[in-house]
């Protein structure tokens, strides 16, 4: 399927561009990874809703929601799950960054738990607004893929038992509503420190801004401006002290990092000293 002149619309406003890249860049950490497991419905599945989602989500441009319901439409008729991914992936594509693979914001597989806790928050960042706006499927399919991929991560398994718990539980249910609760208390086993030290609603809340945060700099990052990724960064540091309840140590350690940054030159270097410390507070 050819790209859509309507996703390079220099009609857009910032804000809107920011949003619709964050929202694909996030399908795309767990898409990618879902569909290089053999596990192509699934991507699908998570591409599919993060388009309605924006489609019920932004407010402006209508050129840009004719597109994504062209996508959409054209996607679905594709004849197999690969070609329907590759329809999708590829008319998206201008919006995420075409340089690199999917990168999971994850310090890395030697800590399972906060691996597999961090791509929950992933899947509940487009599962929950997706399941507000009435997208109940959509929100199941996302959840479902995501713990189904996270059942592949070695370790973890009292964790890893509780989402596979919660995937055969969904097999004995016909409805869409009663499924994606049935995955996200699941998931909020897994994240409410069941099998591990608890993630109160405060660094939860926290966490998610700076996931947010991460998938839209880190792009903007190796698009080569690092003064536009540093400002995404620190502007999420500075929303997250003021307003964030709870969690001083977190916010203490973006005090930290908003002040070394000012005594710093190098923008790139500020860029990655937001980013250093973004990735602490995500490992826990």
């Amino acid at each position: 399927m050819a790209k859509s002149k309507w996703f390079g619309s220099g009609s857009l406003s910032q804000a809107t561009r920011q949003e619709v890249r964050g929202y694909l860049s996030m399908a795309r950490e767990l898409a990618d990874p879902a569909a290089e497991s053999g596990d192509l419905r699934g991507s699908y599945e998570i591409w599919a809703c993060t388009i309605r989602l924006l489609l019920a989500t932004i407010g402006e441009a209508q050129a840009l929601k004719d597109g994504f319901t062209e996508v959409l439409k054209l996607s679905a008729a594709m004849v197999t799950p690969k070609d329907r991914v590759e329809a999708i992936r590829t008319a998206v594509s201008p919006f995420l960054d075409v340089s690199a693979t999917a990168r999971h914001v994850t310090i890395g597989r030697n800590q399972p738990l906060h691996y597999i806790r961090q791509n929950l928050d992933l899947a509940i960042q487009i599962g929950a607004p997706s399941y507000n706006a009435g997208d109940h499927r959509g929100c199941y399919e996302v959840y479902a893929c995501t713990a189904r991929l996270m059942l592949l991560v070695p370790g973890a398994e009292g964790a890893k038992r509780r989402l596979d718990r919660a995937l055969r539980d969904c097999l004995e249910m016909n409805d869409p509503d009663a499924q994606a609760w049935a995955m996200r208390h699941g998931f909020d086993d897994v994240l409410a420190g069941t099998f591990g030290p608890p993630i109160t609603d405060a660094s939860r809340t926290i966490r998610n801004q700076i996931i947010r945060a991460i998938q839209v700099g880190a792009p903007t990052y190796n698009a080569g401006d690092h003064q536009g990724c540093y400002d995404i960064y620190a502007r999420t540091a500075n929303r997250i002290v003021q307003t964030a309840k709870g969690s001083p140590e977190s916010k203490q350690a973006l005090c930290e990092a908003l002040q070394e940054c000012q005594q710093e030159d190098s923008v790139t270097e500020r860029a990655w000293i937001m980013r250093r410390v973004f990735d602490r507070i995500l490992a826990g």
